[in-house]
């Protein structure tokens, strides 16, 4: 139990430090405060960070069952694991920070699993929709939001790639983020919106209108979140990679350097 609470206060203490409400959404402080309780005991089980990226990637895949399955209370058992998710997302992080283990290619299979949460949950939502509230329209609607979130992360890395590139071909130091503080509030309400509606689908009976008015924002949530990505990384993008950034190295040409 000494070895549980050192590494409680230890992982706490580096969490507040990263996570706060000034910076982050409250729903995801919350959900991380839940997390320094988890995390001591995966360290003492000697879970490494990627083994419970893995056991993320189970929980989305059983979210998206129980909810599609929808008899009964599995519809709410894959709803909790969606939460469950959450929270052991921050774990794998805390774990690799307190054995001081971070690689890149952790954050890739992170960043990688997190895309199939979402797009698991919005797919499994819609077809809820259709087999339980026989609703094509959010059904639809559902879809729509899963494809368009694929997207989303496609242009964020997209743009991150190019940027890059133009860097080291231009000599310049553009961030391959864009960071805004109108961006971000929004980022701050809309994770907080969505983080909401979704625990509220445990309270409202879903054979009343609430039910689908809250799985209708939820969807809404997801296509504002790509219409945003798109429109303003596009207009970022003409600024910064129209005018003096340059391909120096076409395909050919660096083809040729490799054969050489």
């Amino acid at each position: 139990m000494k070895n549980y609470n050192d590494i409680f206060k230890k992982v706490s203490k580096k969490n507040k430090e990263i996570y706060t409400i000034y910076n982050d959404p409250i729903s995801q402080v919350l959900l991380c405060r839940l997390s320094n309780i988890i995390t001591p005991i995966l360290i003492i089980l000697k879970f490494t960070p990627n083994f419970i990226t893995f056991i993320n990637f189970v929980l989305a895949a059983l979210m998206g069952f129980f909810i599609i399955l929808g008899v009964g209370n599995f519809f709410y058992v894959g709803i909790g694991c969606y939460f469950f998710y959450r929270v052991l997302d921050f774990c794998d992080g805390s774990v690799a920070r307190y054995h001081k283990s971070s690689t890149f290619f952790g954050r890739y299979i992170d960043g990688l699993v997190d895309i199939f949460r979402d797009s698991f949950l919005l797919l499994s939502l819609s077809i809820f929709s259709l087999n339980f509230l026989d609703s094509q329209n959010l059904f639809y609607l559902g879809i729509t939001a899963a494809l368009l979130t694929i997207a989303d992360n496609l242009i964020l890395d997209r743009y991150a790639s190019l940027i890059r590139w133009s860097n080291q071909e231009n000599n310049t130091r553009m961030k391959p983020y864009i960071v805004r503080s109108s961006s971000f509030q929004f980022t701050k309400i809309y994770c907080d919106i969505y983080s909401i509606a979704l625990a509220m689908l445990f309270l409202i009976d879903s054979e009343s209108n609430g039910f689908i008015y809250t799985m209708t924002v939820i969807f809404v949530l997801f296509i504002i979140s790509f219409l945003r990505t798109f429109l303003i990384h596009l207009y970022q993008a003409h600024i910064s990679l129209s005018g003096g950034a340059k391909v120096k190295n076409s395909a050919k040409e660096l083809k040729k350097r490799k054969k050489n």
